[in-house]
């Protein structure tokens, strides 16, 4: 895992890392410009999004560092914030996977669902202690059922 610094920021909350080679990959959470269908999910949902500013492509040992170091920010984050973490990736590629793993290995406190589509998986990431499940299932289905 890397040492990171955080920014907070009208945007939301902003976490720099720094990788063993000098690079860096930032994690924002934020409000998305999103227009739920109802106020659960858009008072609650933030999103998650990693840059990486790196000019080169990180090893696979720093990619798993850099994962465990999300996986701490996140869990972190929802250990002391009413969040759900929303996470839009391609099905099946190398993040899809790095998503499904640190699911894997969470918290007893921290749950997700997946909903899948042919083009996204889209995680709602959430600690179970903090929003209740039921309401946040249901207000997927009302989201999503359209």
């Amino acid at each position: 895992m890397y040492n990171y610094k955080s920014h907070e920021s009208q945007d939301g909350s902003h976490f720099f890392i720094k990788t063993q080679n000098d690079g860096i990959v930032r994690v924002s959470l934020f409000n998305p410009n999103e227009d739920y269908a109802n106020q659960f999910l858009e008072k609650n949902t933030q999103h998650l999004i990693v840059y990486n500013y790196t000019d080169t492509t990180l090893s696979y040992s720093e990619g798993v560092s850099v994962c465990e170091t999300i996986s701490k920010i996140v869990y972190d984050h929802l250990a002391y914030n009413e969040r759900v973490i929303k996470i839009e990736v391609k099905p099946s590629c190398g993040k899809d996977n790095h998503i499904k793993r640190f699911l894997d290995d969470r918290p007893d406190d921290v749950k997700g669902y997946v909903l899948q589509t042919d083009e996204h998986s889209i995680y709602y990431i959430f600690n179970k202690n903090k929003i209740d499940a039921t309401d946040l299932l249901y207000n997927l289905n009302q989201e999503y059922k359209e």
